[in-house]
């Protein structure tokens, strides 16, 4: 049932890691990417977009 070495467990473990890292980073900068077109395509409504979301912020954490 268990006849893993520990070696070869640490191994699959460590690829396995690298599987999911390297997805996740391909994840990031494609999304990364796609914010940065958005942005260069839209530019004012990206910045009044920003602003919105600041003022929702600064309004929610505002002072007691």
């Amino acid at each position: 049932m268990f006849n893993h070495s520990p070696e070869k467990s640490e191994n699959e473990f460590k690829e396995t890691v690298k599987e999911y890292a390297t997805k996740t980073d391909g994840a990031l900068r494609s999304g990364a990417n796609s914010m940065k077109n958005k942005v260069e395509s839209y530019p004012a409504t990206s910045i009044l977009i920003a602003v919105g979301i600041g003022f929702a912020l600064g309004f929610i954490s505002g002072r007691r």
